[in-house]
């Protein structure tokens, strides 16, 4: 899901991707949001200031985690969520493709060239994201 922290004026704090890793409905909720590298211990603090009394863990995983942004092409990789990461249409607009958390250590498997950041980013900006 595509959301965004807002602060008590109504402004934009962080656009962040949030993704269910909750195994079953009897587990325990899991949530992974995904945010730029720079606003991690910012959001950090945020979110630990807002759990008041709450018995949620908030972390950073950056070091276990990494994201990948599968560009629409001949073969688009399965959505899927597995022990080794989550693949999901990217949720703000399908043909940004997909995005791709997987846990450091894990081998991408799709058919893909890697690309640069300035691809993606040329490619989202082409798409006015």
């Amino acid at each position: 899901m595509y959301t965004m922290m807002l602060n008590v004026q109504g402004r934009v704090l962080y656009d962040l991707l949030m993704y269910n890793l909750q195994r079953t409905p009897d587990s325990p909720p899991y949530l992974l949001l995904e945010c730029d590298h720079s606003v991690v211990p910012a959001l950090i603090k945020l979110l630990k200031m807002y759990k008041i009394r709450k018995k949620v863990d908030v972390s950073s995983v950056t070091d276990e985690y990494t994201v990948w942004a599968l560009l629409p092409g001949t073969t688009d990789p399965p959505a899927f969520v597995s022990d080794s990461g989550i693949s999901v249409t990217d949720p703000r607009l399908p043909t940004l493709g997909n995005r791709v958390v997987l846990k450091i250590g894990t081998n991408l498997v799709f058919d893909c060239v890697e690309g640069t950041p300035e691809d993606y980013h040329t490619h989202r900006y082409k798409l006015g994201v």
